[in-house]
């Protein structure tokens, strides 16, 4: 008999290779958000997704500026932050992702991606 772990437990803190793999956004307790839905591609974490969410307010110091900078690997414009920029463009490609434990209101432990290299 073969006994596995669940694919949705939490990721121990630390640097990892990942792909973003979809764009979306959802409904939160919090309003509408955007999340960016990363898949760990290596390791003992292979397979397991993990999201980024933030308000879809592109403005400039927002999470999503933050997000869509890390992602494009360099500053947006002040005409990329007014005019809007499809981050769709990023799907498919990989990245190193810093994931650290958080401790949510309720108190569960989460995996959160605390930066995007």
């Amino acid at each position: 008999m073969i006994v596995k772990g669940n694919k949705h437990h939490i990721v121990k803190s630390g640097r990892y290779s990942a792909k973003l793999t979809e764009v979306k956004t959802v409904q939160s307790g919090y309003g509408e958000r955007i999340a960016f839905i990363f898949e760990i591609i290596e390791g003992i974490y292979q397979g397991v997704k993990l999201a980024r969410t933030c308000t879809p307010i592109l403005k400039p110091n927002s999470n999503l500026t933050e997000i869509i900078q890390s992602l494009n690997h360099k500053p947006l414009s002040a005409e990329q932050i007014y005019d809007g920029i499809d981050v769709s463009q990023f799907q498919g490609n990989e990245y190193q992702i810093r994931v650290t434990q958080r401790e949510s209101k309720n108190g569960f432990y989460y995996s959160h991606i605390e930066q995007i290299i």
